[in-house]
This record gives structure tokens, sequence and C-alpha cells, in this order.
């Protein structure tokens, strides 16, 4: 058999044509003959009365490398899984961390917003206020102007006052005094 072959295909052919050959053997041996004839391929073979134990221990042999090659393989591919795997998982760990950042400047940014909205309102409310106090001064002050006018023209158009009502406290009865205004 041909020591570089590495494929299973390869040493499948390669095994069944080491079969072939010991058969043929067999078929060309005479009953005779303690040894058997080299094998065509080339593989060292024990040398034995019986050519059926070399040809059992050239199929072990085969079997136990194409096993150990098997399990390279399958452990080439374990190894390979778990890479995928990991890169995977590295990969699904940065998508998450990215995601939580962006859902975290979401919401820093929308609590922002509800902070300049809720001190616009508040600053809007403060306005109003002050807008109101100055609005209420101005009636006031308009409202006391307007009083104080009455009182000088009542003052400039009579001489004592008004009529004024006097009660006896004493009697219950009630005085009224008359008083003449004089226009200048």
């Amino acid at each position: 058999m041909a020591e570089g072959a590495t494929s299973l295909k390869g040493l499948r052919a390669q095994m069944v044509a080491a079969a072939e050959a010991q058969a043929e053997e067999r078929r060309g041996q005479t009953g005779t003959s303690p040894l058997p004839a080299a094998s065509p391929t080339g593989s060292n073979t024990r040398t034995g009365a019986r050519p059926v134990l070399d040809g059992a221990t050239l199929r072990i042999d085969d079997r136990l490398r194409v096993a150990k090659e098997r399990r390279e393989e399958q452990d080439k591919q374990h190894a390979a899984r778990e890479t995928q795997i990991l890169e995977r998982e590295k990969k699904a760990k940065l998508l998450y961390e990215k995601q939580m950042e962006e859902r975290q400047r979401k919401l820093e940014e929308q609590r922002k917003k509800e902070e300049q909205r809720r001190s616009a309102v508040e600053e809007k409310r403060k306005q109003k206020m002050v807008e109101e106090k100055e609005h209420y001064e101005a009636v006031m002050l308009r409202s006391l102007e307007r009083s104080q006018r009455l009182e000088q023209r009542q003052k400039r158009w009579s001489w004592g006052g008004a009529v004024t009502v006097e009660s006896d406290s004493k009697t219950g009865k009630e005085h009224k005094y008359y008083i003449y205004f004089i226009i200048s």
C-alpha cells in the first residue's frame, strides 16, 4: 500500500487492491509451500505458515490507521465547530452590547428631552405668573388712581363733603344732615 494516501476513498481502494492481491496469492499457491509470495503492493508482511494471518494482520493495521485518521478528522471538525461557535458567541455578545449602548443612548436622549420640556413648561409658567402679577398690579394701580381722582373730584365739587348719616346710639334714631354743594 502507498503510505502517502490520506483520503478515506484512497485508503479503501488500496485496501480492496491489497485484499484482491492476497486472494490471488492464495489461489496461486500450492498447499505445500509454507512461505507466501511477496505482495504486489510492497507492504511488509510476516512470514509464517499461514498467509491468512498475514492478511488479518494487514487488515488490522489498515483498520487502526483508518480509525486513527478518522478520529483526527473528527477532532479537526470538532475544533472547527468550536471555533465557529466561539466566533458566533463573540459576535452575538458584541451585537448585544451595541444594542444595549444604543438603548442607553436613546433613553438618555429621551430623558434630556423630557427635562428640557419640563424646564420650558416651568419657565413658561413662571413667565405667565410674572405677566399676571404685572397685569394685576397695573389694574390695581389704575383702580387706585381712579378712586383718587374721584375723591379729588368730590373734594373739588363739595365744601363739606357728602351727605352723612349719624345714628344716635341711645335712641336708635338716625339723623340726616344735608349739606349744600357749592359749585365754584
